[in-house]
């Protein structure tokens, strides 16, 4: 059954990888996954409750790989440097994880589960009160959260789509660069 279900939402990936959500239908996630309809209907209600999960598995992969080398033990700009790399690191590793979690972010119309993304970010939230209390002594500007990660992680998945599309090739040296540059860019 595992197996299944695997290849239900990887069809559904892949697929919404080339036609979006809109595009990707059951029917083409039936032939896509090679699953009976009635195992895919077993599973999932409807194509929303399928992309849901999706998106939970996903986004659940994306904060670990976040979490990676414990950013949340490291010193100021240390522990944003590191989320930062490992932000660039991922969406280069997982080009199709990035394009969903992108598509379904800016898809305002798209239903979501209540509650869902607070579920998600738990592990995240030491993470947080790093920042939080950065934001309190002034170590980073008083901005709200969504303009401090698109100045940081933003920049970090918007270069590596860049790679990704071959624009441009970051080595190691420059990635650490650009990562300290976002760092004193939210910094007092």
């Amino acid at each position: 059954m595992a197996s299944k279900y695997t290849a239900i939402l990887q069809a559904a990936l892949d697929l919404v990888a080339e036609y979006g959500f809109r595009g990707t239908t059951m029917a083409l996630v039936i032939r896509h996954s090679r699953v009976s309809a009635g195992t895919i209907y077993h599973h999932f209600a409807s194509k929303d409750e399928m992309i849901q999960a999706l998106y939970r598995q996903i986004k659940t992969g994306f904060y670990q790989a976040l979490l990676q080398g414990e950013p949340q033990h490291q010193p100021w700009p240390r522990y944003l440097e590191q989320l930062w790399l490992n932000a660039f690191h991922y969406a280069i590793e997982h080009p199709r994880e990035t394009s969903f979690l992108e598509q379904y972010d800016h898809a305002p119309d798209y239903p979501r589960e209540d509650g869902a993304e607070h579920e998600l970010s738990a592990p995240l939230e030491p993470m947080m009160q790093r920042v939080r209390a950065d934001l309190a002594a002034g170590v980073l500007l008083d901005l709200p959260f969504d303009v401090l990660y698109e100045l940081t992680l933003g920049v970090a998945l918007a270069l590596a789509r860049q790679q990704i599309a071959g624009r441009i090739v970051l080595n190691e040296m420059q990635q650490r660069d650009i990562a300290r540059a976002c760092c004193r860019a939210v910094s007092r």
